[in-house]
């Protein structure tokens, strides 16, 4: 067995720390990664929570040179092995711009609140002049496909009062506000249309990324170069007492 595939193989098991047992539970032989993932979050392995599932890890897998690819690469490129590769991207990753945005969405979509709620605190936020958590990427003006399919799919199994009113919460969010969801919001939306716990967004955005980043580093490698940017010095400032300072 590889090394990349016992790393995902490995991961799997993580996911049933965020399930009911808190606990590792390991992939079991000839077991697909989706059917583990099902198990380890306690979720009844339905034909529609593994596609969702799958959606959500294909989705997920690669979005270009973002920056914790970048850092991946880049440790790839001065001969890092896989495992530290991958520790670089994730350390990148789990920045508050990229992989912990799916917890403010959480949150933002508290259990429990209506759809006027969530609307009302959106406002807030905005009117504060920040950005809310899970909308409005910057690539994508008018919408992430990638979220408008897991919300979709979310709309397909989602039965619960909590999960139609994150629904209704976020299309009053594109209409009155003009907010769309990206692709950690749709995590988000997936996730609780299946009932995962909260958490699992966050969990299955790393993961997934974590395919793509080794995907990268192997084909870092074939490149066989060092990614190494050079600094050039464009101009000069100048300090109050008149000395001039160096870049």
């Amino acid at each position: 067995m590889t090394s990349a595939r016992r790393l995902v193989r490995g991961l799997v098991g993580v996911f049933g720390f965020v399930g009911p047992g808190h606990a590792y539970v390991p992939l079991l032989d000839a077991e697909a990664v989706a059917h583990g993932l099902a198990r380890a979050l306690g979720l009844a392995a339905t034909e529609v929570r593994l596609r969702a599932l799958n959606a959500a890890l294909v989705l997920a897998a690669d979005h270009e040179l973002n920056p914790a690819t970048f850092a991946a690469r880049i440790a790839a490129s001065g001969e890092a092995d896989l495992h530290s590769c991958i520790g670089a991207a994730m350390n990148v990753h789990n920045g508050g711009r990229i992989g912990s945005v799916p917890d403010g969405v959480e949150r933002l979509f508290a259990p429990g609140l209506r759809a006027k709620a969530v609307v009302a605190a959106a406002r807030r936020v905005l009117a504060s002049a920040a950005r809310l958590p899970g909308f409005n990427h910057p690539l994508y003006p008018r919408g992430d496909p990638r979220a408008e399919l897991m919300i979709e799919l979310a709309r397909a199994v989602a039965r619960g009062q909590q999960q139609r009113a994150m629904l209704e919460a976020i299309d009053r969010l594109k209409e009155e506000l003009d907010q769309w969801p990206t692709i950690e919001g749709g995590l988000v939306a997936l996730c609780r249309g299946i009932g995962a716990p909260d958490g699992t967004a966050a969990g299955l955005f790393a993961f997934g990324r974590v395919a793509g980043w080794i995907a990268h580093v192997l084909e870092q490698r074939l490149q066989g170069f060092m990614i190494r940017p050079r600094a050039k010095f464009v101009g000069s400032a100048v300090a109050p007492q008149g000395r001039a300072l160096g870049g």
